[in-house]
């Protein structure tokens, strides 16, 4: 049976030490030791046996996001409080729940306490394992039947109909497979996260002095369907370096054409010699030949 909150967790993170979650089949893991009371047992991807907490919803104040390198490509890390309690959530980049997280960034006031929800189901029309995470935050007058906080989920900032800039998955043919490679949108993504959300991140920590400056998320979405013009001295210098860069492949194209006349009129030249040793060859030896014996007169 799944834990609903993260306040069930072990008491490891207090103190100033971390809890590291996982995401595994639709629900939040932390690791603990074999047989702890009220731990699950499974065989991970390495073959190797573990005793996991499991959970399927995190809530707190999300005080820090980095992307990082992990033992199968890039992980997405979300550092979440609650409390004296700090759990660290991880999901492999190019993942769905990863994709949760970053299509909503933009929108999420991370200056509120969120929920963070994870889950897995099959899809009724195609048979396949779907899996998803959502955020929510919590109402500040709205309430439930029991008389909690009603949680709202925020929107998706990427959408399919508005992606805003974010590159479609590309498709490639690894190993005679076609597959769809998430790489141009991962550098998309990272990009805006340490752009946009890290500094407001940082102001919510540290404060202002230390925040790097940041832009609404209006002016933000300005950005992306409108890049921003150069400088007067960045158009020069890249008018310069154009310009270099034309001079270049004409001189290329210059030279190239060069070459090409160079062998046409080598081309013609060994043509004539050819010929003209012919006709020397021929005339010579009609030189050599003997005159032709002429008839003789018939007499009357």
């Amino acid at each position: 049976m799944k834990n609903e909150e993260q306040t069930a967790l072990s008491n490891e993170s207090k103190g100033g030490n971390i809890t590291y979650l996982t995401i595994v089949q639709g629900s939040l893991r932390q690791k603990v030791a074999d047989g702890t009371n009220g731990s699950y047992e499974r065989t991970n991807k390495d073959g190797k046996k573990v005793s996991e907490f499991i959970f399927n919803r995190l809530s707190g104040r999300i005080t820090n996001v980095q992307m990082n390198d992990g033992n199968y490509g890039k992980e997405l890390h979300i550092t979440i409080m609650n409390g004296g309690n700090k759990y660290l959530l991880q999901a492999t980049a190019d993942s769905a729940y990863a994709f949760g997280f970053f299509r909503r960034m933009l929108n999420i006031d991370f200056g509120k306490d969120v929920v963070v929800k994870v889950s897995e189901w099959t899809d009724r029309e195609t048979q396949k394992k779907r899996t998803a995470l959502t955020i929510a935050y919590f109402h500040e007058t709205e309430k439930t039947a029991e008389g909690k906080a009603k949680e709202i989920l925020y929107d998706s900032f990427f959408t399919k109909e508005e992606p805003k800039g974010l590159p479609e998955l590309e498709e490639v043919v690894v190993n005679g497979k076609k597959m769809l490679d998430s790489t141009k949108r991962i550098m998309f993504l990272e990009d805006v996260l340490y752009k946009k959300i890290v500094p407001v991140l940082i102001e919510n920590y540290y404060g202002t002095e230390k925040a790097a400056e940041t832009k609404t998320n209006e002016d933000f979405l300005a950005e992306l369907e409108s890049p921003a013009q150069p400088t007067e001295e960045e158009a020069k210098a890249e008018a310069k370096k154009n310009a270099a860069k034309d001079a270049t492949a004409k001189a290329d194209e210059l030279e190239a054409l060069a070459k090409k006349n160079a062998a046409k009129e080598e081309a013609v030249k060994q043509h004539l010699k050819s010929r003209n040793a012919v006709l020397e060859k021929e005339a010579a030896e009609k030189a050599e030949a003997p005159a032709p014996k002429k008839a003789a007169a018939k007499k009357k």
